[in-house]
């Protein structure tokens, strides 16, 4: 079993679950940008969507980025130019 107070762990843990405090407004808003999207379209009030809303929701969003290399690094400039 592992245990959290050896150093290896705790970092870890550390690393995995928390982030700064500076860091906090760049990943705190990526928890209600669909519900930002539902807003704008006027759904936002409701609970479950039919399959034509959320096609037109996805059409909205667009396409979903591949997870790469390039999408990194754009995503690390994001935070760069955040902090």
């Amino acid at each position: 079993a592992m245990h959290l107070l050896c150093a290896r762990p705790r970092r870890f843990c550390m690393y995995e679950w928390f982030y700064s405090a500076v860091d906090h407004g760049f990943f705190k808003p990526a928890e209600s940008e669909l519900q930002a999207c539902l807003a704008e379209c006027g759904l936002g009030h409701v609970a479950r969507l039919a399959r034509t809303e959320w096609s037109y929701v996805r059409s909205l969003v667009g396409r979903p980025r591949r997870f790469s290399a390039a999408f990194v690094a754009a995503e690390r400039g994001r935070l760069q130019e955040h902090r």
